[in-house]
This record gives C-alpha cells, structure tokens and sequence, in this order.
C-alpha cells in the first residue's frame, strides 16, 4: 500500500502552475512570474516533475 504524502495549498498551487507550463496552457516565463523564480529554476521544476512522473511508471 503506497503512504500518502501531506502538503500544504501552497505547494499544491505551485504544482498546479509547474503543470500547466508543462501542458504548454501557460508559459514557462509566465509560470516563473506567477512562482517568483527565473526561467531557469522553472525549466528545471519542470524537469524534475516530468522525470519523476516517467520513473513512477516505468516498467523495470
């Protein structure tokens, strides 16, 4: 049985921008306005959530 994992409405609004730069229905230069970050530290969220969501159902 996989644990569940708390967060705060913060982090769950950030995950909700990192997404929607991913699903290209914003842009990642918007989503570093909206976030308070660079371009850069965006691109690497960005990064890091897709990479996780691909190892999450990668087959062994």
């Amino acid at each position: 049985m996989e644990g569940y994992l708390a967060i705060s409405n913060r982090e769950i609004d950030k995950l909700k921008v990192i997404q929607n730069a991913i699903g290209s229905r914003i842009t990642q230069a918007e989503a570093a306005q909206i976030l308070g970050r660079s371009d850069r530290q965006v691109r690497h969220l960005c990064g890091r959530w897709e990479k996780r969501a691909t190892d999450k159902y990668a087959v062994p």
